[in-house]
């Protein structure tokens, strides 16, 4: 599999993201759909900062680049992990802003 929290149903069917039936998400939520697996996000934040301060010392600092997918939901996520991020457009301060960084 491409990453390890996509797995298909036991009858064959469907496409699990996180567990979770892609089919029925898209049914509630529609389509397109942008799923994202809060607690990957999270272990890979934590994977990141740990190597970066074993590599360039305490004081460096993980910077989400924030081009790479601007949504107010992750950037809370990536905040209260402890990273920094990187904005660049008017849109990107403001979703930055009203996620709660300052």
């Amino acid at each position: 599999m491409i990453c390890d929290n996509l797995t298909v149903s036991k009858d064959g069917t469907h496409l699990q993201f996180a567990g979770v039936d892609t089919v029925k998400m898209a049914e509630k939520y529609d389509t397109p759909l942008y799923l994202m697996d809060e607690m990957k996000i999270r272990q890979k934040c934590r994977i990141y900062q740990t190597a970066l301060k074993e590599n360039f010392g305490a004081r460096a600092e993980a910077l989400f680049a924030s081009k790479a997918c601007a949504f107010k939901r992750l950037y809370q996520i990536i905040d209260e992990e402890g990273l920094g991020i990187d904005v660049v457009s008017c849109g990107e301060i403001y979703t930055a802003s009203i996620a709660g960084f300052d």
